[in-house]
């Protein structure tokens, strides 16, 4: 992608701005840089559905920039093609209004969206990153909620609630959203590291044991560089031992020793002076 980037062919920019968008993502600076000189000098190169694509797409990359007079450029051209009173443009004017800090007037475009269309999903999350910008993070769990109850399988959005619930301590309430991410997306070990860390910050000799369950799963489906899951074995483990329930307990000895040497080799292989940084694993019997 960096490659395709640096080319500054229009062939390989549109290329880039294609992947950005087939995978939901921004790259801001990059888009603002390639994409911006894209459709003013060299639009004809795009057919017209690819054209206002790119112009949305850079229009998001200008807000993301800060850039104002670009988005304003923009926008302007984007209103004047297809009316402000389409759904997807009222979402874009929306955009601009949080950008500014005008949250009222952004919930209520967002407002006029969904009551034309109950399930507008750009509407929806928009909604959401308002509250969350507004500080009203209550708020945004019950728009979440109401969201979910929708769009079951957005995985982002289960992510984006887990992350407010463990900000807000709220451990608990984080679980059954990694349990719905793990159900789409079962060979992702990262989540399982995650889910793992939930439970280690829930504590209690069961969720502790469960912790140490999903990071050796976790280290199970990646064993390469895995070192998150393997300290996650140690630190749960050590967390057992400390209960009344774990205290002696043969199993959760033998996997602590087990995930101490596996790391002990890893260390050897790639960086012998961090061995030291092992000492400090000790389990308390």
């Amino acid at each position: 992608m960096a490659d395709l980037w640096k080319s500054g062919s229009i062939a390989d920019v549109r290329e880039s701005l294609r992947y950005l968008r087939q995978n939901r993502s921004r790259d801001s600076e990059r888009v603002l840089k390639y994409g911006y000189p894209l459709i003013k000098k060299n639009s004809s190169s795009l057919e017209n559905i690819e054209l206002w694509e790119v112009y949305e797409q850079v229009y998001i990359a200008a807000l993301d920039s800060h850039n104002n007079s670009i988005a304003n450029e923009l926008l302007d051209k984007i209103i004047r093609q297809h009316g402000a009173k389409s759904l997807r443009v009222m979402t874009l004017i929306g955009m601009r209004k949080e950008q500014q800090e005008e949250y009222e007037e952004a919930e209520k475009i967002y407002g006029q969206i969904l009551a034309i269309d109950p399930t507008h999903q750009n509407a929806m999350k928009r909604q959401i990153a308002v509250r969350k910008e507004a500080g009203d993070l209550e708020g945004a769990i019950k728009l979440l909620n109401d969201y979910l109850k929708i769009f079951l399988g957005d995985t982002d959005a289960w992510l984006e609630l887990a992350d407010i619930f463990i900000g807000l301590q709220m451990y608990k309430n984080a679980l059954p959203c990694y349990e719905e991410i793990i159900l789409a997306h079962p060979q992702n070990h990262h989540i399982y590291s995650k889910y793992a860390e939930v439970l280690y910050s829930v504590g209690g000799y069961e969720a502790f044991k469960m912790a140490r369950k999903n990071f050796a799963y976790s280290y199970e489906l990646c064993e390469k560089g895995n070192h998150r899951a393997l300290y996650g074995i140690l630190m749960s483990s050590i967390s057992i031992a400390s209960t009344k329930q774990g205290k002696g307990e043969k199993d959760n000895e033998t996997l602590f020793h087990w995930a101490l040497d596996q790391l002990k080799e890893e260390y050897k292989r790639e960086d012998p002076s961090k061995l030291k940084f092992l000492d400090a694993y000790v389990l308390q019997e």
